[in-house]
């Protein structure tokens, strides 16, 4: 018969001849040492625990807060309540910065490569034709329209920025006038 084993260490609960504590828990059992928080590792002094079952862990109800808060994509704490969002992706604010001086972004900022870039940033060529990228030219204006190897979108690079094809608004047709027919 096969000797029972901690949910968390998967080693045997009990030794031959040897007294250990056992915890159970969620229809497991743990050695007393091995039951901890699954977000800072301290054990459960008050007995209290929330049970995260996606990871089947225990948290401490303040630890499983934590670790289900949102974090910062800078510096990867949780966010409070005021904080900067950009390309879906969230900032406290002081961690909203450009990603070349390091200036404040809340006058306005460029997305490229998925970072941020103050205005002055932006314009000075930091984003650059990926490799592999191919190019044909514009017949009307000679201008290089790259076509990404990896996703295959369409693209020209103006002052450092990359411009989708896709991305362009539609040109709008017609208005508010009505056809008419003729008496």
């Amino acid at each position: 018969m096969a000797d029972a084993m901690c949910a968390a260490c998967n080693t045997p609960l009990q030794i031959a001849n040897m007294q250990t504590s056992i915890f159970e828990a969620m229809g497991r059992q743990y050695h007393a040492g091995c039951f901890v928080c699954g977000h800072c590792g301290k054990g459960f002094d008050d007995g209290k625990y929330v049970w995260n079952s996606k990871l089947e862990q225990p948290f401490h109800a303040t630890c499983a807060a934590e670790a289900n808060a949102p974090k910062c994509e800078k510096c990867n704490k949780p966010l409070d309540a005021s904080f900067a969002m950009a390309d879906d992706k969230m900032y406290h604010w002081d961690c909203f910065t450009c990603d070349t001086c390091g200036c404040s972004l809340e006058d306005g900022y460029t997305m490229q490569d998925g970072k941020p870039f103050c205005k002055e940033h932006r314009k000075s060529g930091s984003v650059k034709v990926s490799e592999g990228d191919k190019y044909t030219l514009d017949s009307r204006t000679l201008e290089k329209i790259y076509r990404e190897a990896d996703t295959g979108r369409k693209y020209r690079l103006k002052l450092g920025v990359k411009y989708y094809e896709d991305e362009k608004p539609k040109p709008k047709y017609g208005g508010a006038t009505t056809w008419r027919t003729a008496s």
